[in-house]
């Protein structure tokens, strides 16, 4: 009898020593993962609350933006100019700094401008199976991105 109480509570031990190495493996990959699906190249999907069509804004080149979390930047094109700027990024919170570099060519539409203003909104960011990026102000997406 001694042995059987013994053995189970080796067993309940061993059990209990898994849950908590799991659990600290979750915990401990949620940046990492974070860090690693915002890196990359990002082209823009839709405008969320737009009454414009998408493709009367960027008829050319769709936007896109590159996030460069190493040196805390971002870069991208607008569908007519090149853009960059530093990023500030804490947990999901993020902001493209001012003043955002931009270059100056005639742009036509108003696709370009509607871009950079919502991008300079941008107060958090949620991705989704690691390929959709939702740029948020507040809690609200504001710009849908695919991973490119």
């Amino acid at each position: 009898m001694k042995k059987l109480h013994s053995a189970g509570l080796i067993v309940i031990i061993f059990l209990l020593s898994c849950k908590s190495s799991s659990t600290q493996n979750t915990i401990y990959n949620i940046p990492m993962k974070d860090a690693s699906t915002l890196q990359g190249t990002w082209q823009l999907k839709a405008i969320p609350g737009s009454s414009n069509a998408f493709e009367k804004l960027y008829p050319k080149k769709i936007p896109i933006i590159v996030f460069d979390l190493e040196k805390k930047l971002a870069s991208g094109h607008t569908g007519c100019n090149s853009f960059s700027g530093k990023l500030d990024k804490e947990g999901f919170a993020i902001k493209l700094m001012e003043p955002i570099t931009i270059t100056n060519r005639f742009c036509s539409g108003e696709g370009e401008s509607i871009f950079i203003q919502r991008l300079k909104e941008v107060t958090s960011y949620s991705i989704a199976n690691d390929s959709i990026l939702n740029l948020l102000k507040g809690e609200t997406p504001i710009l849908a991105m695919i991973k490119k």
